[in-house]
């Protein structure tokens, strides 16, 4: 992917181009190819740019993006300033030095100035969407109090190369088949399954195919997942607008349960299983653990992830009862302890299909249908009124 790091400074990005009009290079115009850049990144730059030129300027940068390709723009911004000398934020620099630039020289005077709606404005003009605040992952000018960040995706079908792979059974739901027959052809996507008691190993094999012919996107399915083209589409969204991440999981909940699948990351590093989505106030917020009923790899992620990436280990008296680690589970660890990062779609809600009972409620609730899960039928844990009483012929 080509991304480019404008006004870079001193700061270079790893895996960007580095731009700086003071080693030569231009931000504006970009000499770049029409759709060929993946992401652009321009902090602290656009202000340097007179009210009359942001216009163009902004429509010069968009042109370069690829559909699906994201532009990160961080101004100074004079409603941020506002809040910081509200809450009493001590800052290094005058108010003006903000707004106007530092003045040391010829290339350091501000010409324009944003607050968030004008940007934002500004951004939708240039022909981007899903306009959204993002997060500065450096010491730079992009993450000081008074810096507005706003980000934007250029709208378009998606040219990266999507891989889709499946473990499965011999036998599966039709429903989930529909699914897979419907969408990844329909984004472009390539799709591979295997079988085998070894589900860790074939899915092992899977992506191995995958990991040096150009695909960017790896995206494992489950068996019995149900989703449609746009919960697909979302979460490849998100992974073009967040470079830093390696996985995205949506939110499904776990089968034959009331409890969503993820684990997240507490202050010591620690997970806590299924925390409320009550709790968490981020789109993205990163976890210890997830699934793979719909997840979305970067293929980069699996260069240095230790191998092997699925184990099964009993518990500590070599039972596999309460304590023991699952492949699925083993992977997630290994995935974080390998420094790679994971984050849970919010936004992403997609199905988990499953066996359930159903019966008729009583009649004097005319018969209103009553269902329970499977596991509760094997336990027992059903309405005395489901099994008639019987008088046994002697």
């Amino acid at each position: 992917m080509l991304k480019l790091n404008l006004g870079s400074g001193k700061i270079e990005l790893k895996g960007y181009d580095n731009i700086d009009l003071k080693n030569g290079q231009n931000a504006y115009p970009l000499r770049y190819e029409s759709e060929s850049v993946a992401e652009i990144r321009a902090s602290h730059i656009l202000e340097h740019f007179g009210r009359r030129e942001v216009k163009e300027v902004l429509r010069n940068w968009v042109d370069k993006l690829r559909p699906g390709g994201v532009l990160r723009i961080a101004v100074p911004g004079l409603d941020k300033l506002q809040e910081v000398k509200k809450s009493g934020i001590k800052l290094s620099c005058s108010d003006d030095a903000y707004i106007m630039g530092g003045q040391i020289d010829e290339n350091d005077f501000h010409k324009s100035i944003f607050t968030e709606p004008v940007l934002n404005t500004l951004l939708k003009e240039a022909g981007l969407q899903n306009i959204q605040v993002w997060k500065s992952e450096i010491d730079d000018c992009a993450s000081l109090p008074v810096s507005l960040n706003l980000m934007g995706t250029k709208p378009g079908g998606l040219t990266t190369k999507i891989q889709a792979v499946m473990s499965m059974p011999r036998l599966g739901f039709t429903a989930n088949m529909q699914a897979v027959a419907s969408v990844f052809p329909a984004i472009g996507a390539g799709l591979k399954m295997g079988t085998g008691v070894f589900w860790g190993q074939v899915l092992s094999r899977l992506v191995e195919l995958h990991r040096s012919d150009g695909t960017e996107y790896i995206v494992t399915c489950d068996y019995d997942t149900w989703f449609k083209k746009e919960h697909v589409l979302r979460l490849l969204q998100h992974m073009q607008e967040n470079p830093e991440i390696d996985a995205i999981v949506p939110v499904q909940i776990k089968r034959e349960n009331e409890t969503p699948m993820f684990e997240t990351i507490t202050g010591d590093g620690y997970g806590v299983l299924n925390k409320s989505l009550m709790d968490i106030e981020e789109k993205l917020p990163q976890i210890i653990s997830g699934h793979f009923g719909l997840t979305v790899f970067r293929v980069s992620a699996f260069d240095d992830l230790k191998k092997p990436w699925f184990i099964a280990k009993p518990n500590a008296d070599g039972d596999w009862g309460e304590g023991r680690i699952d492949e699925d589970i083993y992977f997630w660890q290994n995935f974080y302890d390998c420094g790679k990062k994971a984050c849970l779609a919010t936004d992403v809600s997609i199905g988990h299909i499953q066996l359930m009972c159903t019966f008729p409620g009583p009649v004097k609730k005319q018969f209103k249908p009553v269902n329970y899960y499977m596991n509760q039928m094997n336990r027992g844990e059903f309405a005395e009124y489901c099994v008639p009483e019987v008088e046994l012929l002697k």
